[in-house]
């Protein structure tokens, strides 16, 4: 569904706010969730599952 490099933006997640964007920083890992780098909340890659993100 995503690929390296895809900007992507928040749509449901506990810590973060709801429109944050970022970018899909690698492959999926076991579990199911992406990598998701570039948020403005935080310094660190974050994952999410795929329910949780859309592209933009």
């Amino acid at each position: 569904m995503f690929k390296e490099g895809d900007r992507v933006e928040i749509v449901d997640a506990e810590h973060f706010r709801f429109g944050q964007r970022g970018t899909i920083a690698g492959p999926q890992v076991s579990g199911g969730e992406w990598p998701v780098d570039d948020l403005p909340a935080t310094s660190w890659i974050s994952h999410f599952r795929t329910d949780q993100l859309r592209k933009v």
